[in-house]
């Protein structure tokens, strides 16, 4: 059995059990202190639980650990087992918010253990210099762009039917299998999280998500081949956005550790918002119509604009650098028009 095979056997008990979780925690994390009450920053006006990936994440991690089990994937196996781990940093995060240092602490070491292994694979030492920050970066902008329903879960689904896709149509990607279980959990999870959501992902998920998607395509990079780059273009617009908001933050004099809604999904979403209650929309609609926007603009941008350079990259039309270069080029700069890094006005 391949290993697409595999995993196409596994996701479909995958989604059932990642939905049956996530309908069971919207219920009880509603009664529990797991409760994001509105703020300044905020994307909702009423209270909705979060913590959420502490439910589908494992699963995903036990279908991944059992795809490298079956088919001797050592590689595989470790980053699920730090992907969980790093489920349950984030969880605790949500519990008790925990300060920056040993937020990040927690993700260095978790990323640190992840490279040893790979390492061990075969790994060059130069490998420590790119990979370890590039995967608490992936990590991180994950967490920074899951602030609208649906978005960071509708990302990863995307992400990996895109991903098991060029592996089908014959591309060489060594994590198709992974990628479409992280498919198939998220897929799950988005029964509670589309808009109105039900339910958060909290940094339990986005955290694990995060790591997870940029621990594959480090496997991939160790591999060789344009696997790590498919990956990078599939992730293009969260790095796109978190990347250009952090950069003119910084230039602003911001601390880029600080809180803030200044990325240009949330400028989006604040003229959606503003333009549906101009036209006398009650409020709760308005937010409801700015989250189904901006997961349509995701959408269309992924299909129209990261798919295409994904596949020529795949079919060696274009080389795996140069085409996540003008993907998430092309991307940054509308994120730059859009207002990252700006303040958002309230609408």
């Amino acid at each position: 059995m391949t290993g697409l095979a595999l995993a196409t056997f596994l996701a479909v008990p995958l989604f059932a059990a990642a939905w049956a979780a996530s309908s069971v925690l919207a219920a009880r994390l509603a009664q529990s202190p797991l409760l994001d009450r509105p703020g300044p920053r905020s994307a909702h006006r009423i209270p909705v639980p979060r913590g959420g990936g502490i439910g589908f994440v494992p699963l995903l991690c036990a279908a991944v650990a059992t795809w490298g089990l079956i088919l001797g994937e050592r590689e595989a196996v470790a980053l699920a087992a730090a992907t969980a781990a790093m489920a349950l940093l984030g969880f605790a995060d949500d519990r008790w918010r925990l300060p920056v240092a040993p937020r990040l602490a927690g993700q260095i070491l978790l990323a640190s253990a992840l490279l040893a292994v790979l390492s061990a694979e075969g790994a060059m030492p130069i490998f420590w210099f790119w990979g370890l920050p590039a995967l608490v970066w992936c990590t991180n902008l994950y967490n920074f762009m899951d602030g609208a329903d649906g978005l960071a879960a509708q990302q990863a689904l995307l992400a990996g039917l895109l991903l098991a896709a060029l592996a089908t149509a014959g591309a060489a990607v060594a994590t198709a299998g992974p990628a479409l279980c992280a498919a198939a959990a998220a897929a799950g999870f988005l029964t509670v999280n589309r808009p109105p959501a039900r339910l958060f992902m909290g940094d339990a998920g986005s955290l694990a998500l995060g790591f997870a998607c940029g621990g594959l395509a480090l496997l991939e990079a160790v591999q060789g081949g344009v696997g790590a780059w498919l990956w990078a273009i599939a992730l293009a617009s969260f790095a796109a956005d978190a990347s250009a908001t952090l950069l003119v933050r910084v230039l602003r004099g911001q601390s880029p550790f600080a809180a803030h809604r200044e990325h240009a999904y949330q400028h989006f979403m604040t003229r959606v918002e503003a333009r549906a209650a101009a036209r006398g929309w009650d409020p709760e609609a308005a937010r409801s119509r700015a989250h189904r926007a901006l997961l349509a603009l995701h959408g269309a941008l992924f299909l129209g604009w990261q798919t295409p350079w994904a596949a020529a990259v795949a079919a060696g039309a274009v080389a795996g650098g140069t085409g996540f270069a003008w993907c998430a080029g092309g991307l940054a700069l509308l994120a730059l028009a859009g207002g990252a890094g700006r303040p958002v006005q309230a609408p």
